[in-house]
């Protein structure tokens, strides 16, 4: 039986308030981004690096690198350097 990922919600925090995408919102974005990556012909197993804050697009570029072979590298968007 195939999950249905219209139904159901995910809440993330934006601006203060809290908000929410359905599975299936979540599960477009991904496919999106995938296919954006994907054109750029990585070979699977190559690192990309996600410099971001902590917000609900990270999740979206994670799961989009993931789902494609490639190994997500986080990069902390606060880090500075001494």
């Amino acid at each position: 039986s195939q999950t249905d990922t219209t139904t159901g919600s995910v809440p993330y925090s934006s601006n203060g308030q809290t908000r929410t995408w359905t599975y299936g919102e979540v599960l477009s974005r991904v496919e999106s981004l995938a296919a954006y990556l994907e054109s750029l012909a990585l070979p699977r197993g190559s690192r990309i690096a996600i410099l971001s804050e902590n917000r609900h697009e990270w999740v979206v570029a994670y799961l989009a690198a993931v789902a494609l072979g490639l190994v997500a590298v986080p990069l902390d968007a606060q880090a500075t350097l001494k």
